[in-house]
């Protein structure tokens, strides 16, 4: 009894202080990170109304979770349940009974030499893209039915926190789906996996449509996609050429502004200056004319890639961009805040915490992070170095089937991420800085595994523990 205790609280103390880690850069900011978005997520929450431009989820999420009190709390339980994973996915691939110990030292690696805890720091949605992702390639190697299970809700939920999440799991499943489908005489769980994966395909749209309905009285998914998609094409000079070409596009309201349109997509969504805002509709808000002008720009938009021509050349761009996206992971730059009226009041009125707020270093100043990016880009070249050399020399201890299940799933997964963000939105690097750390993880835990089987091999020892016994004897 008093071992199992001792036990216990060894686990304890490794798993907190885990946590404690990935939680750092908010503490050493003074206060969690916030993002030029983090504001509206969070009003969302608060007020419950369904932006027009994101889905309402992750600020009720931030709403229950902080419970008005404290934004630390939202931050504390990202970082709980990173480390969580981490924690399942050394049980599942059976190492040893030092699974926190060993949970601890990846947290230590991933949160010194990656992005990892920056964006666990970060009020915003970003970090459960990684989860996403990473939940799906667990759900691939566990056995226990509980664990998949909870995994599945984890990957449900966090598909439903951001219009990029929800087209990367459609196109992450229906590609598994396919695959597994191919296999499945080799799939121990096929029946169960498919269900789990069918549901991941339907219900985060279903559900969706029913959440906005609860706050809005309406059934629909998104609203903005017309918008940001607009951008997009005038970003890559698609629309430009349309305007150009074709003597039909003179009928919608951008083609005035011809030559003149802004030059990235971000420009045109939230400048005030973007001829998105020309007209009336900004009297009543510039949510207005997302709305207003919606269902002009869907037809622009079937108009324009109805052209051959034109089809093709966006393919050949967001081929080429899909690859820059692929290695676009830096971490990208956190603007001050100090003059914004919106997060003063967000942290004073509602969380009571505007002077500590106030005291943080991006209140006062830009953040950037140059160096940990770099630190970043050398440990994941040092990370596929190491995946690389085990898979060439690890024949005398044979392939771990479940370890490279769970590497395939999750460099799939990093793949469809770059391609549904460059495609629909563009290139920028927090889109895929938010789950290139995923690639890291797998070669500590495929390290892990591998050196543990060597030193087995070695001694004739059982486990790792018995090795460690064996030592102090």
């Amino acid at each position: 009894m008093k071992r199992t205790f001792i036990n216990i609280f060894v686990d304890l103390f490794f798993l907190v202080g885990a946590v404690i880690i990935m939680m750092f850069p908010a503490i050493k900011n003074g206060y969690p990170f916030f993002y030029s978005d983090s504001a509206s997520y969070i009003l969302s929450g608060y007020q419950g109304v369904v932006p027009i431009d994101r889905p309402i989820l992750y600020g009720l999420f931030v709403r229950h979770v902080s419970m008005l009190y404290s934004l630390w709390f939202v931050v504390f339980s990202q970082a709980t349940i990173f480390v969580g994973l981490i924690w399942l996915s050394f049980s599942i691939v059976k190492t040893t009974r030092l699974t926190s110990i060993y949970t601890f030292i990846t947290c230590i690696f991933l949160g010194l030499f990656t992005g990892a805890s920056n964006y666990i720091s970060q009020i915003m949605p970003d970090i459960f893209s990684a989860f996403m992702i990473w939940s799906i390639a667990l759900i691939f190697i566990t056995s226990n039915s509980s664990v998949r299970w909870a995994l599945w809700i984890l990957a449900l939920f966090s598909s439903m926190v951001h219009f990029s999440n929800l087209l990367t799991i459609t196109v992450l499943v229906v590609t598994l789906s396919g695959v597994i489908l191919i296999i499945r005489k080799r799939i121990k769980h096929f029946r169960i996996l498919m269900i789990q994966l069918s549901g991941l395909l339907i219900l985060p749209w279903i559900l969706l449509l029913f959440i906005n309905h609860e706050y809005q009285k309406e059934y629909f998914i998104n609203k903005s996609s017309n918008v940001f998609f607009t951008g997009r094409l005038i970003e890559t000079g698609i629309l430009e050429q349309y305007f150009e070409k074709y003597s039909e596009s003179s009928q919608y309201s951008l083609f005035t502004h011809k030559g003149h349109l802004p030059q990235k997509s971000w420009q045109f969504a939230w400048n005030a200056d973007s001829p998105l805002y020309d007209g009336d509709c900004i009297k009543d808000g510039w949510g207005t004319c997302w709305l207003v002008k919606s269902d002009e720009y869907g037809r622009m938009i079937k108009a324009t890639l109805s052209h051959p021509d034109l089809l093709l050349d966006f393919i050949k761009i967001s081929l080429k961009d899909w690859v820059m996206q692929i290695l676009d992971f830096e971490i990208g730059p956190l603007m001050h805040l100090g003059e914004t009226p919106a997060f003063k009041e967000i942290t004073t009125d509602y969380f009571g915490e505007g002077v500590v707020f106030a005291k943080s270093k991006q209140f006062q100043r830009d953040l950037f992070f140059k160096e940990e990016s770099i630190i970043q880009r050398n440990f994941l070249i040092i990370s596929v170095f190491i995946l690389i050399s085990i898979y060439l020399f690890i024949r005398k201890l044979g392939v771990n089937k479940t370890l490279l299940t769970l590497l395939s799933v999750v460099v799939l997964g990093l793949i469809v991420n770059a391609l549904i963000c460059s495609v629909f939105s563009g290139v920028l690097n927090r889109y895929q800085g938010r789950v290139i750390f995923l690639l890291p993880l797998v070669a500590i835990l495929t390290s892990v595994f591998y050196i543990e089987s060597f030193l087995f091999k070695k001694s004739g020892a059982t486990s790792i523990q018995n090795l460690v016994d064996k030592s102090v004897l």
